[in-house]
């Protein structure tokens, strides 16, 4: 009769701790895992506190958010695919290890676990630079219409409320467009309101910019060289517009993940 050793795994003779904000810490207490064929101890693995839990939660949502979701699609790839071939790497030892937990054929294993496990990796690390929206032209100048909305299909995959979705995935990338539109708007409206002053069509009892250029030319200031009578008004409004630019790129590089300062572009 032949008697086929268990394998000796460098792993499972080696202390185990756990992996928390990029640190090994030790558990809180320990439990035993046991090879379901032979009732064998494999390993004494750490069991973690409450506290641990929720370090390692936030961790990794640290990780995500400020880290992941900046990162450039083609790094993301490298990473993922390079976690695919760490696994190839090491696949003989990872099928042993899932025979002796789980008690499964070595062959199945083999073909289907680790290689299925390869497979996946190194289909979605080619997905982190496919994901994308397309853009359909429409009537309205300066509106713009997604055909594809994968991003959001993939957050809802991940687990966030539509609420989540919408003010940290949407809002974001959406206020500085709304950010131009408000910076464009207020200045077309100051402009109007002054050329029509200028032009002797608004009220003429009421202090606005536009009545102090409108009676400093009516006066002819500029003839006789009274320029801090049309300057002021002047430097004013041009205060305003630099001060709406400023604000649209303030938010721009607050809210726009693009340009965020020490983000990457995504």
């Amino acid at each position: 009769m032949t008697v086929i050793e268990r394998p000796t795994i460098d792993f499972l003779t080696r202390p185990k701790r756990l992996f928390i904000g990029g640190e090994w810490v030790d558990g809180v207490d320990s439990s035993l895992t046991s090879d379901p064929a032979t009732g064998e101890v494999l390993a004494e693995v750490p069991v973690a506190s409450t506290d641990q839990v929720d370090q390692a939660v936030q961790a990794a949502t640290n990780a995500f958010q400020d880290g992941w979701r900046d990162m450039a699609p083609t790094e993301r790839q490298r990473l993922i695919w390079k976690l695919g071939d760490l696994l190839e790497e090491h696949k003989d030892e990872f099928a042993v290890l899932e025979v002796l937990d789980n008690g499964k054929p070595l062959w199945e294993a083999e073909l289907v676990d680790i290689a299925l496990s390869i497979e996946i990796l190194r289909y979605y690390a080619g997905w982190a630079t496919k994901i994308q929206g397309d853009i359909l032209p429409n009537s309205i100048p300066g509106l713009l219409s997604l055909r594809k909305r994968e991003f959001i299909n993939l957050a809802k995959l991940s687990g966030m409320s539509d609420i989540k979705i919408v003010f940290r995935e949407i809002l974001p990338n959406m206020l500085p467009y709304v950010g131009t539109t408000f910076a464009n708007a207020v200045s077309g409206a100051i402009l109007a309101e002054v050329f029509l002053e200028i032009l002797g069509l608004g009220p003429q009892n009421t202090t606005t910019l536009g009545v102090m250029v409108y009676w400093a030319m009516w006066r002819g200031a500029l003839i006789r060289g009274i320029l801090w009578w049309v300057l002021p008004p002047m430097i004013v409004l041009v205060l305003i517009f630099i001060g709406l630019q400023l604000i649209n790129i303030g938010l721009d590089e607050v809210y726009n993940p693009r340009v965020r300062k020490g983000g990457t572009p995504s």
